[in-house]
């Protein structure tokens, strides 16, 4: 289904499509929506009074040059019935931005699309290479450990974290760190 006829979608105004009965999409079959902007008077969605059966192909495109953001959400199908299936391929040609992740939301009455961000990569932790630089001295089970600890922290804010580590470990803060 193509609600373009004639002229091409990118030079028309959003469509509320109401289905009066049920709505079934075939394999073969594709729902074109266009997208001008974030409010349901600004996109292609379709409104059915029964159940709607997915299947095929859902081509998303923009309107007026719209490009979605973090956060857009677009309703393309609500039903008052039951929606079962799926889109089995989703063509978006309004999505431009690599960095922007579309998600399909199924409900149980409708389809959305949403666009985020996705979460940012953990960063890795440096790779500790030498821990401890001499040999550890015997040790006296009698005798307090005679030992010195050297802590590097790269991170130049961490200074007050520095000093509180040195004083908790030797409680002075004339104890090499």
């Amino acid at each position: 289904m193509s609600f373009c006829g004639d002229e091409p979608c990118a030079h028309r105004g959003p469509l509320i499509v109401n289905v009066g009965g049920n709505y079934a999409q075939g394999p073969g079959g594709t729902l074109a929506l266009g997208v001008a902007g974030v409010d349901g008077k600004d996109y292609d969605h379709v409104k059915v009074q029964g159940n709607a059966s997915l299947n095929g192909t859902l081509a998303v495109s923009s309107l007026k040059n719209f490009r979605p953001s973090n956060g857009n959400g677009f309703e393309v199908l609500r039903t008052n019935g039951v929606r079962s299936g799926e889109f089995a391929k989703v063509n978006d040609s309004l999505n431009n931005n690599p960095n922007l992740r579309r998600v399909d939301v199924y409900a149980p009455n409708g389809v959305a699309l949403l666009y985020v961000n996705p979460a940012p990569t953990p960063r890795t932790p440096p790779e500790i290479i030498d821990v401890i630089s001499t040999p550890l001295p015997p040790v006296d089970p009698n005798e307090p450990l005679p030992l010195q600890v050297e802590i590097s922290i790269l991170d130049p804010t961490a200074e007050q974290l520095t000093y509180a580590l040195r004083d908790q470990l030797f409680g002075s803060k004339h104890a090499k760190v």
